[in-house]
């Protein structure tokens, strides 16, 4: 019967007239102008960033995290 009732559905979906417009035309764009424009180089010196340094803190050295758990409830709550 469920199997009746599938094939019903399918052939229903099958028979609905299609919403695509074969008459659509993609937009087409200009081709891009080359050589590509010639933009001045900047007259200011890129900024200098120190290089960042993680370092590890040496107070829990012995201490390794394998694992983090973050429960997000339905009604808003959570435990992390």
């Amino acid at each position: 019967m469920k199997l009746f009732v599938i094939a019903a559905f399918l052939a229903v979906a099958a028979a609905v007239p299609s919403s695509y417009k074969p008459e659509y035309k993609a937009p087409s764009y200009p081709a891009p102008s080359y050589p590509a424009p010639k933009y001045p180089t900047p007259s200011y010196p890129a900024p200098a960033y120190p290089t960042p340094s993680y370092n590890k803190d040496n107070k829990y050295a012995d201490i390794t995290i394998t694992s983090q758990s973050d429960e997000r409830n339905l009604d808003g709550s959570s435990q992390w």
